[in-house]
C-alpha cells in the first residue's frame, strides 16, 4: 500500500525583515505589539495543515488557549489581517478559508524542495505562470517561478511580480545518513534549484561544512531554508565560526541561532 501523501509542513522560512514589512507595521500600529503573535500562530496552523485552514468560530478560542490573549482582541487582529491583505478576504467571505497567494506559493516551493508532490488541489489563488510546479487545476508546468511575498508578511516591500529563472548545480552527493529513511525525506541536496536573483550564495560550501559537522539530513534541510541556501554574509556563516569542540550537537546549535 502506498504511503499517504503528507500535506502539512514541519517548518517554513521566516524572514529576518519580518518587522520591516509595511503590512506588519500597520498591524502593530492598529493592534499593538501582540498582534504579530496572533498572525504568526495562524501561519503555523496553516502550514501545519498544508496551505489553508478553516476559519470557523472556534479558531479564536484555539488561539486564546495558546496565547492567553482576549478572544475579542484576537478577532480584531484576524479582521485586520484580512483588511491589510495578509490573508485573502474574498476566499474567506465565500468559503470561510484562511490562506493567501503568498502562502500557497511558499508552500509549493517547500514541497518541491522536499521532493514531494506539490499541488494546490482546491482554493487555488495562483496561476501556472507564477510557479514552477504543476497544479491539479491547470495541469500546466512553467519553467519560471515568481518569488512572491505579497500577503505572507515576509518582506512584501520587495517586488512581488518579478519572475526569476533558476539554475541547477551538480556537485558530489552527500552520503546517506542511514538506512530506512522515508522516501519523502531522502532527497539529493545537490539537485535543489537555486534562485538566480542576484544574491551571492555558497550553497556547496555550506553543505560541505554541515557534512563535516555531521549534521543530520533533517537538520541540513532546515538550515538550507533558514539560511537562504547559504547566502553569503548571512547569519549561518557567523554561526559556523562560533562552533567549538565543546558544542556536542552542531546542527541543533546552528538551528537555534538561525531561529533567533
Amino acid at each position: 500500500m502506498a504511503r499517504p501523501h503528507k500535506t502539512g509542513l514541519d517548518y517554513f522560512p521566516f524572514d529576518v525583515d519580518f518587522f520591516e514589512d509595511i503590512k506588519i507595521r500597520k498591524l502593530i500600529k492598529r493592534q499593538g505589539g501582540k498582534a504579530p503573535s496572533v498572525y504568526t500562530l495562524l501561519l503555523c496552523l496553516i502550514y501545519k495543515n498544508g496551505y489553508y485552514i478553516g476559519g470557523d468560530k472556534e479558531l479564536p478560542f484555539i488561539i486564546l488557549e495558546k496565547t492567553g490573549f482576549d478572544e475579542v482582541y484576537i478577532r480584531q487582529v484576524i479582521n485586520d489581517c484580512f483588511s491589510l491583505g495578509l490573508f485573502n478576504k474574498t476566499l474567506y467571505d465565500e468559503e470561510k478559508i484562511i490562506t493567501s497567494k503568498g502562502i500557497q506559493i511558499r508552500y509549493l516551493e517547500i514541497q518541491k524542495m522536499l521532493k514531494r508532490k506539490a499541488v494546490i488541489p482546491k482554493y487555488n489563488l495562483i496561476g501556472s505562470e507564477e510557479t514552477g510546479v504543476i497544479t491539479e487545476e491547470t495541469g500546466v508546468s512553467s519553467e519560471e517561478t515568481g518569488v512572491i511575498t505579497e500577503e505572507t508578511g515576509v518582506s512584501s516591500e520587495l517586488s512581488t511580480q518579478r519572475k526569476e529563472k533558476k539554475r541547477k548545480i551538480n556537485p558530489p552527493s552527500i552520503p546517506p545518513s542511514g538506512e530506512g529513511r522515508k522516501e519523502e525525506e531522502n532527497f539529493n541536496f545537490y539537485s535543489i534549484e537555486l534562485p538566480d536573483d542576484g544574491v551571492k550564495r555558497n550553497y556547496e560550501g555550506l553543505l560541505r561544512e554541515l557534512k563535516d559537522y555531521r549534521c543530520s539530513d533533517d537538520e541540513i534541510k532546515l538550515i538550507v531554508v533558514l539560511s537562504d541556501y547559504g547566502a553569503i554574509g548571512g547569519k549561518v556563516w557567523r554561526t559556523l565560526k562560533e562552533i567549538n569542540p565543546g558544542i556536542k550537537m552542531p546542527g541543533k546549535f546552528i538551528l537555534s541561532r538561525l531561529r533567533t
